[in-house]
């Protein structure tokens, strides 16, 4: 895309990282750091309840991320807007309907219903639920206006469809860069879990190997090991390293050779 037309990024910054370049990523003609807001505060989720955002939404947008869209938007005419998530709905009609693209990592609707349905505290229960079905209508509402989503499933495609059999849907299957990821020659002796350690799926899935099934793997495999990679690990997560042979790392400057030594 960069080698035809004119990209320009805008992204939440990373506070303890340093700012992307034209060095990381020479195919954009401009890159723009916006502060990621503060998420999960009291006034937002007072307001996920009683306003027309949900949550999800809220945690996303602030005014600084609301004026950095429109300086994109009023610097030139775009050809595309990709949006990366229904979290970032509210840029939809600064950038005009007929004109966005949504990337939709899972049907969030989904996701949050399935956590309420397994969330012990009824509170939090309470609020999975009505947040699941605030991002419902929001789905159904984006899949009848913007110009296409892309998915990675058929089964979500499908799913899709059957609530707008109109929307343009492609499946785009997740990848992976397989000349910057290269295997090792030789497996090592260990396993390894990657992912953002506070997303909900990746600490229960963490949780449940660890405590289930690596106690026996341990037993059988005494030199076995197990690396927690990923951003952010939970309380709950980082208690894991109290298990013998298992590593909680967070937040790592490469991934790779953690997958080498796998």
């Amino acid at each position: 895309m960069g080698a035809r037309w004119d990209i320009t990024y805008l992204y939440f910054e990373d506070p303890a990282g340093p700012r992307l370049t034209a060095t990381d990523i020479p195919f954009c003609r401009e890159i723009t750091a916006a502060p990621k807001p503060a998420a999960y505060g009291l006034v937002n989720i007072a307001r996920g309840i009683a306003g027309r955002w949900p949550l999800p939404v809220l945690n996303y947008w602030s005014g600084e991320i609301d004026a950095a869209v429109r300086r994109a938007m009023e610097s030139r005419v775009y050809d595309l807007v990709h949006l990366d998530s229904i979290h970032m709905i509210r840029a939809e009609p600064i950038a005009g309907s007929s004109r966005c693209v949504y990337n939709w990592h899972n049907i969030e609707s989904e996701v949050i219903a399935r956590y309420g349905g397994i969330e012990r505290n009824p509170a939090k229960a309470w609020y999975a639920r009505h947040t699941a079905r605030k991002m419902q209508a929001l789905e159904r509402s984006i899949l009848h206006s913007a110009f296409g989503h892309l998915v990675c499933s058929d089964r979500e495609r499908d799913q899709l469809r059957n609530i707008a059999p109109e929307a343009r849907i492609e499946v785009i299957e997740n990848g992976v860069d397989t000349t910057s990821f290269t295997p090792a020659n030789e497996p090592g002796s260990s396993l390894v879990f990657v992912g953002t350690m506070d997303y909900f799926p990746n600490i229960e899935a963490a949780l449940s190997f660890t405590r289930t099934v690596w106690p026996v793997l341990r037993q059988r495999f005494p030199a076995l090991t197990l690396t927690i990679v990923g951003a952010n690990p939970a309380p709950e997560i980082r208690a894991l390293s109290q298990f013998d042979g298992v590593t909680v790392t967070g937040t790592v400057g490469d991934v790779r050779p953690y997958y080498r030594d796998a």
